[in-house]
């Protein structure tokens, strides 16, 4: 008795510590992702100010990647920000290139 009661709190204890370590990387995935994020709005920053609509278009690019490879990670907000952005760059790339020609 006292041997299956010691091998399920080793299962107990090591199942637990799984479960730790799997929502510790989750806890650092998320870091990442905000990371990320945060960098792509740092490059958004520069490319509006430079008025690049086609890198903005790129970065949407990667932000959409990183949202579909990590949707709960992501909020709804952010998701909204970068569609915004996306469509903005869009038409303004557009305007832009008509204007050229």
């Amino acid at each position: 008795m006292k041997k299956i009661t010691l091998l399920l709190l080793f299962s107990l204890y090591n199942l637990t510590g799984q479960c730790l370590a799997s929502s510790s990387k989750r806890s650092l995935n998320t870091d990442s992702i905000a990371d990320q994020i945060e960098e792509m709005q740092r490059e958004l920053d520069n490319y509006i100010r430079s008025r690049d609509y086609t890198s903005i278009l790129r970065v949407v690019e990667k932000f959409e990647e990183l949202d579909q490879k990590n949707p709960r990670e992501i909020s709804s907000t952010k998701t909204l920000f970068f569609g915004v952005i996306k469509r903005n760059a869009t038409s303004l790339l557009l305007k832009q290139n008509s204007e050229k020609k």
